[in-house]
C-alpha cells in the first residue's frame, strides 16, 4: 500500500460517517416522515452494540480485565446522565431543523469550549485562536439575524410532523441545538476536569490487581470501553425514560407518500396534523429500518475513523479534517435533500468556515517548534492545544458526531 493511503481512507470515512449520521437522521424525517426524536436519541446510544463484541476482542487480546471496576462504573455512569441530557437536544433540534442548519449550529462548540475552558481548567489561548472563534460565532449570528431558512414544499408536510412531535418550532428548535452545543463542550470539560484522570488511575489498579504482564492496554482499547460502558448505560437511562413517559409509543409507521411533500394518501387530523398510513409497503420497511441501522452505525464507525486518523497521523491533523467537514456538511445536505438555503445561510456559513481553518491554523502555529522557542508561555499554550481537544467537538454525542471522550481516551 501507498505511503499515505490508509490516512486518507481513514479520512475519507470519518468525513461519510460524520455527514452520513446527519443525512441519515434527515432521510428519516423527509422521506418517511419519522419524526421520534426519542427513538432517534436511542438509536444515537446504540453504539455499544456495536462497540462490545470489539472490546471483548481487544481485552482477549490484550490479556486485561475485561469489567470495570465500581468505582469506574459510577464514573460512566455520571458521564452517561450528562450524555443522555445532551442526546435529547440534539435529537429535538435534529428532527426540527433543516440538516444544514443543525450542522452550521453545531459549531458553536469550538467558542463554548473555549470560554469553558478558560473559565474551569484555566487553559490559555492566544489572541489568534480567541479570534478564530469569534469569527465562527459571528458566522452564526449572522444566521439567527437573518432568521431561519424558509422550509422547501417538498418538506413541508415532514417539517409541520416535526414540529408537532417536538412541540417546538424553528426558533425554538435553533436555541435548542446551541443549548445542545453549550451542554456538550460542559461535559466534556468537566470530564476532563475531574474524572480523566480518576478513571485513568482505576484503569491501572485493575490492570495491576489482575496480575497482567506486558504492555499497558491500547488507546483503542481504552476509547472504546469509555464510549461502550458510557453509552449503555445512556442507553439505559433514555430507554427508561421514554418508556415511562409514554414517548416511545408514540411513534408512528413511515409513510411512503411523504416525500410527495403533500398530504396524499393521508387524512388529515383536526390538530392539523397528518395521519400516516399503517400499511406501509414491505419495501418501505425495509429501507425504513436500514436507515435507522445506518443512526447508530454511522457513529460507531465515525469513531473509530477519528481514532484512526489521531493515531495515524495526529490530532492536530484530525482538527484541519473537522474543520473542513464543518464547512462542508453544510453546503453538502443542503444539496442532497435541497433545502432552502438563503443569503445569510451562505453567508454563515462561509464566515464560520473561515472561522473554522483559523482556528486549526492557530493551533498548528501554537505546536509548532518555532512558537515553542518564542513565547515565554509557550509551554501552557502547546498543552492546551495538543491535549487531543479539537475545539470542543470532542463528543461522540451529536448526531453525526462522535461524544465527549477525555484526553486520555481519545
Amino acid at each position: 500500500m501507498a505511503p499515505g493511503v490508509d490516512l486518507l481512507g481513514g479520512v475519507i470515512a470519518y468525513v461519510v460517517c460524520s455527514l452520513g449520521g446527519v443525512a441519515a437522521v434527515k432521510a428519516l424525517n423527509y422521506h418517511f416522515c419519522f419524526a421520534s426524536w426519542a427513538i432517534l436519541a436511542l438509536l444515537s446510544r446504540c453504539t455499544w452494540v456495536f462497540a462490545a463484541p470489539l472490546h471483548a476482542g481487544l481485552v482477549r487480546r490484550a490479556g486485561v480485565p475485561g469489567w470495570p471496576t465500581a468505582k469506574q462504573l459510577g464514573l460512566y455512569a455520571l458521564i452517561a446522565v450528562g450524555l443522555s441530557v445532551v442526546e435529547l437536544l440534539n435529537a429535538v433540534s435534529m428532527t426540527v431543523l433543516p440538516g444544514s442548519l443543525y450542522a452550521l449550529l453545531k459549531g458553536t462548540d469550538v467558542g463554548w469550549s473555549m470560554v469553558l475552558s478558560r473559565a474551569v481548567l484555566g487553559k490559555k489561548y492566544t489572541g489568534a485562536q480567541v479570534a478564530a472563534a469569534g469569527v465562527i460565532m459571528a458566522g452564526v449570528a449572522a444566521v439567527f439575524v437573518g432568521g431561519a431558512p424558509p422550509t422547501a414544499s417538498r418538506h413541508a408536510q415532514a417539517a409541520a410532523e416535526a414540529a408537532k412531535a417536538a412541540r417546538i418550532g424553528p426558533a425554538g428548535a435553533s436555541g435548542l441545538c446551541v443549548l445542545a452545543a453549550f451542554a456538550n463542550a460542559l461535559l466534556a470539560v468537566v470530564t476532563e476536569a475531574t474524572l480523566k484522570r480518576t478513571l485513568k488511575e482505576e484503569e491501572a489498579k485493575a490492570v495491576a490487581a489482575a496480575g497482567a504482564s506486558g504492555a499497558a492496554p491500547s488507546k483503542l482499547l481504552l476509547s472504546n470501553a469509555y464510549a461502550m460502558w458510557t453509552s449503555a448505560m445512556a442507553f439505559v437511562m433514555l430507554l427508561a425514560g421514554a418508556v415511562l413517559s409514554g414517548l416511545i409509543w408514540e411513534a408512528e409507521a413511515p409513510d411512503a407518500a411523504c416525500d410527495a411533500g403533500s398530504v396524499s394518501g393521508n387524512s388529515a387530523r383536526a390538530d392539523g396534523g397528518v395521519e400516516t398510513s399503517s400499511g406501509a409497503p414491505p419495501g418501505v420497511w425495509a429501507a425504513f429500518v436500514t436507515v435507522l441501522a445506518l443512526v447508530a452505525f454511522t457513529r460507531f464507525a465515525e469513531r473509530l475513523a477519528k481514532h484512526w486518523i489521531c493515531v495515524r497521523d495526529s490530532a492536530l491533523t484530525f482538527s484541519l479534517v473537522q474543520a473542513g467537514r464543518r464547512l462542508a456538511a453544510v453546503f453538502v445536505l443542503a444539496a442532497v435533500f435541497r433545502e432552502s438555503l438563503p443569503l445569510s445561510m451562505v453567508l454563515g456559513a462561509l464566515v464560520a468556515g473561515t472561522g473554522f481553518i483559523l482556528h486549526w491554523n492557530a493551533g498548528r502555529i501554537v505546536q509548532s517548534p518555532s512558537y515553542d522557542r518564542l513565547s515565554p508561555s509557550a509551554s501552557s499554550d502547546a498543552a492546551a492545544a495538543s491535549d487531543g481537544s479539537t475545539g470542543g467537538d470532542t463528543s461522540e454525542m451529536a448526531f453525526g458526531e462522535e461524544p465527549s471522550q477525555p484526553a486520555p481516551y481519545l
